[in-house]
């Protein structure tokens, strides 16, 4: 099975990375490649995290500890629509 990032699922890594960098460049390294591992193993892991309710057929999985992954899957491939941090405003 396929793994796709949306746009705005991109946009959020970036951003994420970016602040992060902005105070410790080898922690955002750090923290980028946890999310994109723990991301990973939704490739064969499908039904990993948590149903969301009000969204049907879309899974939440908290990754490295704090940041939120939205996933779902779609013709075969599992799309990431959405990755933010667990303490932002949302």
């Amino acid at each position: 099975m396929r793994l796709q990032f949306t746009r705005s699922a991109t946009r959020d890594l970036t951003r994420q990375r970016d602040l992060i960098a902005h105070h410790d460049f080898g922690a955002a390294a750090r923290a980028g490649g946890r999310v994109t591992r723990a991301i990973c193993l939704l490739h064969g892991q499908t039904e990993l995290g948590q149903a969301v309710e009000d969204l049907p057929d879309v899974r939440e999985l908290v990754a490295a500890g704090d940041y939120v992954v939205r996933c779902t899957v779609r013709d075969g491939c599992v799309v990431v629509p959405r990755i933010w941090h667990g303490r932002e405003d949302r």
